[in-house]
């Protein structure tokens, strides 16, 4: 795998979202040498019920990540609701408006709130333990 930034919030929200019930994919647990990025990531986004997102710098950095939330938003705007649930790390309105302005009318958790209260607001939001699946690179997400 490519070496990449990570939040600290990646690894222990998956693990919490995991203690929460929901289901719960994150590349560093699940990808094996010799697997698909691209063909695992797809599969992912069109098998998610959503998409916790962690949204950062390094996030729109890459273009993986980005390549990823494009699939997601696909569905958004095809008529999914609630498919993305962003989380904000270290990131202003105004800064994520200069990376992707749609995104910044979706109602958003920040990292500074904590994992407890970021757990308890998207399970509370799915409304039952759904399948959550987490994303690479700066993102945690797709349930």
């Amino acid at each position: 795998m490519p070496a990449r930034t990570r939040t600290r919030s990646r690894a222990p929200l998956a693990d919490a979202l995991r203690s929460a019930g929901l289901t719960v994919w994150f590349d560093e647990q699940e990808l094996v040498l010799g697997d698909s990025l691209r063909e695992r990531i797809e599969h992912g986004v069109v098998h998610s019920t959503l998409g916790v997102v962690i949204l950062s710098h390094a996030f729109f950095a890459k273009r993986w990540p980005q390549q990823e939330l494009n699939g997601l938003y696909a569905r958004l705007v095809g008529g999914e609701d609630n498919v993305i649930v962003p989380i904000w790390h270290h990131l202003s309105r105004e800064q994520l408006t200069s990376y992707a302005p749609a995104l910044a009318d979706i109602l958003a958790g920040e990292s500074s709130e904590g994992i407890e209260k970021l757990t308890e607001q998207i399970t509370t939001d799915t409304g039952e333990a759904q399948a959550a699946q987490y994303d690479h690179a700066e993102r945690a997400y797709r349930a």
